[in-house]
């Protein structure tokens, strides 16, 4: 015999229904009932799924905040880096201006000995 709600049973037979209908219609809702219980359950287990889902985007949250903070940290690092290297290209260029001018000082060095070199060979 299938699950049926007595007190709706009580209700049909007090409402003048025939014994056959009144059990088959409580039994009916009785099955609507344990469906809809079923689907609460469902619902139930759902949400403690969606609040387990909850607390991981949170870790998740957290982990990549962690993330951009060390991101934030070596963009500083880099940002470091560039400065000392616009540091040393600096210096680079003030070593080419050095070295320029002792070029220039060498060939006038070079020309000076050269022509006291004629003069001192031509006397001779």
């Amino acid at each position: 015999m299938a699950l049926m709600l007595s007190k709706t049973y009580a209700a049909f037979k007090a409402a003048g229904v025939d014994d056959d209908q009144a059990q088959a219609a409580a039994e009916e809702l009785a099955a609507f009932e344990a469906r809809f219980g079923s689907m609460e359950n469902s619902v139930l287990h759902m949400d403690d799924k969606m609040t387990a889902i909850e607390g991981r985007i949170t870790g998740i949250e957290g982990r990549m905040a962690g993330i951009e903070g060390k991101i934030a940290g070596i963009e500083g690092k880099i940002a470091g880096i560039d400065g000392k290297i616009a540091g040393i290209e600096g210096k680079i260029a003030g070593i080419e201006g050095k070295f320029s001018v002792l070029l220039w000082a060498v060939g006038i060095n070079a020309a000076a000995t050269i022509a006291i070199l004629g003069v001192l060979l031509h006397r001779g």
